[in-house]
C-alpha cells in the first residue's frame, strides 16, 4: 500500500490534469482517477484511523475532492457508483472528449493541454 501521503500527491496531480483539461484517453482517465479508490480504503482503514495524522489526510482530500467535485457533469452516467465514478469532468483534451461523445454520448468543453504537458 501508498503511504497517504503518495496518494494525496496522485490525487491531487490527477485533478490539476482535469482542471487543465484531461490530455489523454478515456482508458488512461480511468486507471488514474481509481488512485481514489485507494484512498477511500485507506480512509476507511481502523488501523489508519488511530493516527493523528490521519486528520490532516482527510483534510487533504477534502481540499483535492472539492476541486473534483466542481469539475463534474451534472449529469450522472453511472448510477450506483462513488461520486467519483458516476461521471465525468466538463473539461477534456480533444481525444477524451472525442471518446466521451462516441461512448457515453456525452458533449464536454475541449481544452487543449499545455504544450509540455506531462
Amino acid at each position: 500500500m501508498k503511504l497517504p501521503t503518495a496518494l494525496i500527491g496522485a490525487w491531487d496531480q490527477f485533478v490539476e490534469s482535469c482542471e487543465a483539461g484531461y490530455g489523454d484517453i478515456l482508458d488512461e482517465f480511468t486507471f488514474d482517477r481509481s488512485v481514489r479508490d485507494r484512498i477511500a480504503v485507506a480512509l476507511q482503514d481502523e488501523g489508519l484511523r488511530e493516527f493523528e495524522q490521519m486528520r490532516w489526510v482527510e483534510e487533504q482530500i477534502r481540499a483535492i475532492d472539492g476541486r473534483y467535485r466542481k469539475l463534474l457533469l451534472d449529469q450522472t452516467v453511472f448510477e450506483g457508483r462513488p461520486w467519483w465514478k458516476a461521471t465525468f469532468p466538463r473539461y477534456a483534451g480533444p481525444q477524451m472528449a472525442a471518446e466521451l461523445l462516441a461512448t457515453y454520448g456525452l458533449t464536454v468543453a475541449v481544452r487543449e493541454p499545455p504544450s509540455a504537458w506531462p
